[in-house]
């Protein structure tokens, strides 16, 4: 829980006028070149930015259509009719169109940002590969058996849907999802758990809002009925509250990756219907129950590691004045 004092406790070390360092959610104040404005042009020219590779994404696929009528053919049913994940096109398309999200938000903060890009990775300035690596080996760790028990639990009951899927398309379905879905959640979590709640921790100083405020939009962006909303937005309390916890968005990633490769690659084997637009409450239960384990398990790994969760004068010192052998060390608090 949050308190008035809760962002000083977390950590003795300030700053030497007594203000404590901003963790994460608020690093965007502590930049000299911050307006309140600023955030939003970023918004404006990511949003630009993405609309025309879109547009430049569609002109591609019109242009393989007209060359190839058989893949124009596919194409315009998946798009036409209700999307189909079950079609490894369908699926590849769906997913291009959310990673397409992460390039235009980098290039834009780089644009007209404040400085450094890496201020949307974490505390420390940039993604903590190390740290990134740990985590998701802690969500696969997690995920793999619980989601394993949980579809074995409901093949047993008979509740489960059982599909027959063809060799070949299985096979696109599993490399698609190891290829694309890692960077498709990883672009979620730039912009919801990154840029938004930066947007909101720039104006308002209280974390809790820059973890709450982002979550509606999040769960419009699924298109699920109101359990699964409720399971969306469960999922993206305790990944903005992870952000701020463990001082940037490798955590959040890890969650996101794991839940979506396991989830995925089940159906891509005819397990479970990955068109579904809504949950069970069994499933919203086992779902939240995973990500509170993981939220537990894995910031206290953060804290066993002393994972910075400020940006701390002297870890910024040590990122631009550290040789690379060392820029390691810089994501602990020393």
């Amino acid at each position: 829980m949050w308190s008035p004092g809760a962002d000083r406790r977390l950590d003795p070390m300030t700053t030497s006028t007594s203000v404590p360092a901003p963790t994460y959610p608020l690093l965007q104040r502590d930049q000299a070149r911050h307006r309140w404005r600023r955030p939003l042009a970023v918004g404006l020219t990511a949003l630009g930015l993405y609309a025309a590779t879109m547009l430049a994404a569609v002109v591609a696929v019109v242009l393989a259509g007209l060359v190839d009528p058989a893949l124009g053919a596919s194409i315009e049913q998946g798009w036409t009719d209700d999307v189909d994940l079950r079609d490894p096109l369908t699926f590849a398309l769906l997913l291009v169109s959310v990673i397409l999200m992460l390039p235009a938000l980098l290039v834009a903060t780089r644009l007209v940002g404040s400085r450094p890009v890496g201020l949307l990775s974490s505390v420390a300035g940039r993604l903590r590969y190390r740290w990134l690596l740990t985590a998701t080996l802690v969500a696969l760790a997690i995920w793999v058996p619980v989601m394993g028990a949980a579809f074995a639990v409901t093949a047993a009951t008979g509740s489960l849907q059982v599909r027959q899927v063809a060799p070949g398309t299985a096979v696109a379905l599993l490399v698609l999802t190891l290829a694309l879905v890692p960077l498709q959640a990883a672009a979620e979590e730039y912009v919801f758990r990154g840029y938004l709640a930066q947007l909101v921790g720039s104006w308002l100083r209280h974390p809790a809002f820059a973890v709450v405020l982002p979550v509606p939009l999040f769960v419009l962006g699924h298109d699920y009925g109101p359990v699964g909303a409720i399971d969306v937005a469960a999922f993206a309390l305790l990944c903005g509250w992870l952000a701020w916890r463990t001082g940037g968005l490798e955590a959040p990633i890890a969650a996101h990756v794991a839940n979506n490769v396991v989830l995925m690659s089940f159906n891509a084997l005819g397990l479970g219907d990955p068109n579904a637009t809504d949950a069970t409450v069994v499933d919203l239960l086992v779902s939240t129950g995973t990500m509170a384990v993981f939220a537990v398990v894995v910031t206290r790994r953060a804290d066993a590691l002393n994972l910075a969760r400020r940006r701390l004068p002297s870890a910024k010192a040590a990122l631009t004045e550290q040789p690379t052998s060392t820029r390691a060390e810089a994501d602990l608090v020393r």
